[in-house]
């Protein structure tokens, strides 16, 4: 399995208060899930954990560190029956 999740502001917001989150599996070339997230602030991106409680929510559980690029940060995943 190759998923990754992709987290990045919701590119509607003139000021990003929302980061959208995809679930995609790259063997299928496919995307699995997605949910948005609003932010406590503004400027502030979500942090680690915060992003790690919506993949949990969409089913998934984090396998990699995050990679964060600015507002944009991007991970490994794996179903969350897949075991550890």
């Amino acid at each position: 399995m190759n998923m990754r999740v992709y987290a990045y502001p919701d590119p509607q917001d003139a000021v990003p208060t929302t980061d959208v989150f995809e679930v995609e599996d790259h063997d299928i070339d496919r995307k699995l899930a997605s949910d948005a997230e609003v932010r406590d602030h503004p400027e502030v991106p979500l942090t680690d954990g915060q992003r790690d409680i919506v993949v949990t929510r969409l089913g998934f559980r984090r396998t990699s560190p995050w990679v964060v690029d600015g507002d944009r940060a991007s991970a490994d995943v794996a179903p969350l029956t897949t075991e550890q």
